[in-house]
């Protein structure tokens, strides 16, 4: 089963005042804010968040229903750019439930 969700952890959270963003908010539901295990990294001229496995290494971020994946998801994949991928990861929100979401990652 594909996710309908989607965790966030830098230009698309709340608050975000750019165009996509106000797209984004305006077509899913917060759900709430949750952690994935991963790490930021660099990658000239970008940075991005990779997966991890070690224990101490966590990424912060919002998580969000989208209403219309189908329609939501390849305007969001041409906004995060060839740079990024759409993963499924699971995630855990501070009310301690675990779920699948899509999340993007930086390639390496």
């Amino acid at each position: 089963m594909r996710p309908a969700a989607l965790f966030v952890y830098g230009t698309l959270r709340r608050g975000s005042k750019i165009k996509i963003a106000r797209l984004f908010h305006a077509n899913a539901e917060f759900l709430g804010t949750g952690r994935m295990q991963g790490r930021l990294e660099r990658s000239y001229p970008h940075r991005g968040v990779v997966r991890s496995d070690k224990p101490g290494e966590w990424i912060s971020g919002e998580v969000f229903h989208l209403n219309d994946p189908s329609t939501l998801l390849p305007i969001l994949d041409e906004y995060e750019g060839s740079e990024y991928k759409r993963t499924s990861v699971l995630v855990q929100l501070d009310t301690g439930r675990r779920l699948r979401a899509w999340m993007y990652l930086l390639k390496c």
